[in-house]
């Protein structure tokens, strides 16, 4: 609509970002393909009101990540290790706001989280102990190891368990 033109964007950041990549000059890059990608990935995250964490995101990449051309794709990628290590969170912040907004890449597990669990993954996905328990039970095996790590974080405790107690209440015929 005519309110649209003063709608907050991306697209400022998503140039300066873009701009970073293509100066590697890979060989499946392109200044249209940057920004189509770019913009089409974080338009939803404007939509959904979270714009200023998208821009916290993009300007974190754009001045402290290393961009790589990857071998697979032939485009400017980064590192998600060195992502999470210099942006963590830019990263963090942007996935609690994000937490329920669709993507294309959503299995039908994912799908019912955000629909059906959003207020309880954007609560576990906004605690800022998130990142270091997920690092943590990436390590586990079993769930003695990944009750160790929920004891390593309370504040995040109640906020996993309400979060399991959904998706297994209204999401375990899809996950």
């Amino acid at each position: 609509g005519s309110g649209d033109a003063h709608a907050p964007s991306t697209s400022g950041s998503c140039d300066s970002v873009c701009d970073k990549a293509l100066a590697l000059n890979c060989p499946n890059d392109t200044p249209q393909g940057c920004l189509a990608e770019c913009e089409a990935a974080f338009g939803a995250y404007d939509k959904a009101g979270c714009t200023s964490y998208s821009n916290a995101y993009l300007g974190c990449i754009g001045s402290k990540v290393t961009f790589q051309c990857s071998a697979t794709s032939g485009k400017a990628n980064v590192s998600s290790s060195e992502l999470s290590a210099a942006c963590k969170s830019e990263v963090m912040a942007l996935a609690g706001c994000t937490a329920c907004v669709p993507d294309a890449s959503d299995d039908a597990c994912d799908t019912c989280r955000k629909t059906s669990c959003c207020p309880e993954w954007k609560a576990y996905l906004s605690d800022p102990s998130v990142y270091d328990f997920s690092t943590c039970g990436q390590a586990c095996s079993d769930a003695t190891c990944i009750n160790g790590c929920l004891a390593k974080y309370p504040s995040l405790k109640s906020k996993f368990d309400a979060m399991l107690s959904c998706d297994t209440s209204k999401c375990a015929s899809t996950c």
